[in-house]
């Protein structure tokens, strides 16, 4: 019976030493899989192989990791996207910064053109303002849109030869009949010019 009683407990011991060892192993396990998590390794194998209270924590490890891996991925994904976001901005300011400047310069150099014409304009006037030649802009209908000095002097000097003349319109009617080089001018059934002489004085007429 002695003998018997001591089998039994050496095979309790046994017993517990191996229960010892295999939770041991298996708590060592669970410990280097929260390592594993808490470094940021979310693809570990976690097995869940009991139901007592490791198995428990284990299967809480395994719900950790899918919940945090999956945070931190869509975390990661947006952080992306905003990433990607603040790019397109900032690619979408500099266009227009440079759309901006290019806008500027076309301004600029638009300025620069008209302040150029202006000028030219401004010297073509002081030419045909102190030109000897009497210059008259008319169009089809006789309305005067220019006349420089020398021509308004003229107008007055001869004024049958340039019947209804005034500052705003020409009779080119009764004007034409004095001169039919003129009526055929702008009757379209000659060139660009002619000439007409009254007195001492010849007039030419180009038309545009």
């Amino acid at each position: 019976a002695g003998l018997s009683a001591g089998i039994a407990a050496l095979a309790i011991v046994v017993f517990a030493l191996w229960l010892a060892q295999g939770l041991g192993r298996r708590v060592r396990t669970a410990a280097a899989m929260a390592d594993q998590i808490s470094n940021g390794n979310f693809d570990n194998a976690i097995t869940v192989d009991a139901r007592d209270e490791v198995g428990a924590l284990l299967a809480s490890l395994e719900r950790m990791q899918s919940v945090l891996f999956k945070q931190i991925t869509e975390e990661k994904n947006e952080a992306l996207r905003l990433k990607d976001s603040v790019q397109r901005e900032k690619d979408e300011a500099l266009r227009l910064g440079e759309e901006a400047q290019r806008q500027q310069q076309a301004a600029e150099r638009l300025a620069e053109t008209i302040q150029q014409e202006k000028e030219e304009a401004a010297r073509l006037n002081q030419a045909l303002e102190s030109a000897g030649t009497a210059i008259m802009l008319v169009d089809v209908e006789g309305r005067v849109s220019y006349q420089n000095p020398r021509m308004r002097d003229l107008v007055a000097r001869h004024a049958r030869a340039l019947p209804a003349t005034t500052d705003a319109r020409v009779d080119t009617r009764a004007l034409g009949e004095r001169a039919p080089a003129l009526r055929d001018l702008l009757a379209g059934r000659a060139g660009g010019a002619c000439e007409f002489q009254h007195e001492d004085s010849v007039f030419a007429v180009t038309a545009n």
